[in-house]
């Protein structure tokens, strides 16, 4: 499976890698401040004035602007590189974009759901006892949108990869796990209760 411009090449290697990382990280991180300052100062302007106190509008930021700047400062970056640095332009758009769209839309495991499927209890009692009731209950809650948006960051950009098979291959095995790794640790709380700490009562309903 390729896309276009997949076998994009890089003409102009890092000298240095360190630099080059850290101008990587940038690239990232600076949308992501920029687009958490823009929803914040929209939740704030609109709290009042709408039913959900502004969430709806700042969902429409993240949607819009982090994908957008995100893929922009990659091509200032990315252009320095490569011949032609649109395909990993878009790919880092599309990932961004379809990231966003997980995390908000693909909904949670409940307790309930949990508790009507036997292979989902036996992977729930071996998470409980190997890390505790809180980790499984969240591990497990959190699957479906942490899978997705494992996939969402690592395939279009793994496809994009200006790199032979076997890095492609390997760009995706380790951003996949990766990524679903950080958004199922930032739903986490998701399953606690926020005023006791306690997991979630619907995994009570749970018989081990």
């Amino acid at each position: 499976m390729t896309i276009v411009g997949a076998n994009t090449s890089l003409p102009n290697r890092p000298r240095s890698l360190l630099p080059f990382l850290g101008l990587w990280v940038a690239s990232y991180l600076a949308p992501l401040f920029l687009t958490s300052v823009a929803a914040f100062l929209v939740v704030l302007t609109a709290y009042g004035s709408t039913p959900d106190g502004g969430q709806s509008r700042a969902a429409v930021v993240w949607l819009c602007l982090f994908p957008s700047g995100l893929a922009f400062s990659q091509w200032l970056l990315m252009r320095r590189y490569m011949e032609n640095p649109l395909p990993w332009t878009v790919a880092t758009f599309g990932a961004a974009l379809l990231g966003q769209l997980a995390n908000r839309f693909v909904p949670e495991l409940t307790g309930d759901t949990i508790g009507n499927m036997p292979q989902l209890i036996w992977v729930f009692g071996v998470l409980d006892r190997a890390f505790g009731f809180q980790i499984a209950a969240a591990t497990l809650t959190e699957f479906p949108p942490a899978l997705c948006y494992g996939v969402a960051w690592s395939l279009p950009q793994g496809l994009a990869l200006p790199r032979p098979r076997s890095a492609k291959i390997v760009w995706i095995a380790t951003l996949m796990p990766t990524e679903a790794s950080a958004v199922a640790e930032m739903r986490g709380d998701a399953t606690v209760d926020s005023a006791t700490g306690a997991p979630s009562r619907s995994f009570g309903k749970i018989a081990l």
